[in-house]
């Protein structure tokens, strides 16, 4: 039965991106559809600037909120070569040693039900070893930008029910002989379903998603469509003002589910602060579970928000009017 709903779910979505993935085919250069890539960095910052350090939730915000998010990211070996495939011992080089990256984004809410949000990578630190083919660091360049969309389906003070479009395009920098790790070849789409419960003192997010994208071979791995997720429990502190959060996130081949080279899992704890009202700040370190395409030994992430309303502020004339008393 999920099999089958996975199937139909693929198959509209699909359907559904075609026209857009048509169109990005017949009028990109051809240096962005030119040679195979997977993006080796596995971490993408949540849509709306309240969400978790790594995890998506349901929220959207008020009505014509803007949120400006950028997030340092920094991971250490998230691709190394191994003698004996699946032997984490005969580790001889790293062909990405050290990755930072800083993630650009931007969303505003509408209606209190629907945000809209578009990112941006760019690889200020990408070295590595070159070995032959295998895919390696490329240097300073760009990433993938993504576009999407999140609705809120259902909420109240208790539980939230949330829904999640979004799609990359290939625009992440080229490498010259072997397959680019900066990000994909084609176009990928994510659907995604979030949910939140609050459980008094401490919030549970959960996310479920797709990413669907074009089977790309690499000189050690198959990559294709995959299986997403994501768990985060958080405990808001000193009035909401502080959020402390530990987070599961991950993902694996639909296909071939729990295979080692191509299963991502990462535990990461963070903290985030409201240090102004319309400015957060946050701090998370992540290590990853396995030794999957794109896992690190250790990341670190720092992240900015500001969510200014561009509402026009209420004046005296549409002001509610204060009760006078006799």
């Amino acid at each position: 039965m999920l099999a089958r709903f996975l199937q139909w779910v693929r198959r509209l979505l699909l359907r559904a991106s075609a026209l857009a993935a048509l169109l990005l085919a017949l009028c990109a250069p051809a240096s962005l559809r030119a040679s195979p890539g997977v993006s080796v960095d596995q971490y993408r910052p949540p849509a709306g600037g309240e969400d978790g350090m790594a995890t998506q939730t349901p929220l959207v915000g008020p009505h014509l909120r803007l949120s400006l998010r950028f997030d340092l990211d920094y991971s250490r070996k998230p691709l190394v070569y191994e003698t004996a495939r699946g032997d984490a011992d005969s580790t001889q080089l790293a062909l990405v040693r050290d990755q930072l990256r800083l993630w650009l984004g931007a969303s505003l809410s509408l209606f209190d039900r629907l945000l809209l949000f578009a990112g941006m990578p760019l690889d200020l630190l990408f070295q590595g070893s070159a070995l032959g083919l295998q895919p390696t660091a490329t240097g300073f360049g760009a990433g993938d930008l993504a576009l999407g969309a999140r609705g809120l389906l259902w909420g109240n003070e208790v539980f939230r029910l949330g829904v999640q479009l979004s799609l990359t395009v290939p625009t992440a920098a080229e490498a010259r002989e072997t397959p680019k790790v900066a990000g994909d070849s084609g176009v990928t789409v994510l659907p995604s379903l979030l949910s939140e419960l609050n459980m008094g003192r401490v919030r549970l997010d959960l996310e479920a998603g797709l990413r669907l994208r074009r089977s790309v071979s690499l000189p050690a791995v198959q990559v294709s469509d995959q299986l997403l997720f994501a768990a985060a429990l958080r405990l808001p502190l000193a009035s909401e003002r502080v959020w402390l959060s530990a987070e599961v996130f991950g993902s694996t081949l639909s296909a071939d589910v729990g295979r080692r080279q191509t299963t991502m899992i990462e535990a990461l704890l963070a903290a985030k602060v409201r240090v102004a009202e319309e400015l957060l700040v946050g701090l998370a370190a992540s290590k990853g579970l396995t030794r999957g395409y794109g896992v690190p030994e250790l990341r670190s992430v720092l992240s900015f928000a500001w969510l200014p309303s561009l509402a026009p502020a209420p004046t005296a004339a549409n002001a509610p009017a204060e009760p006078v008393g006799e």
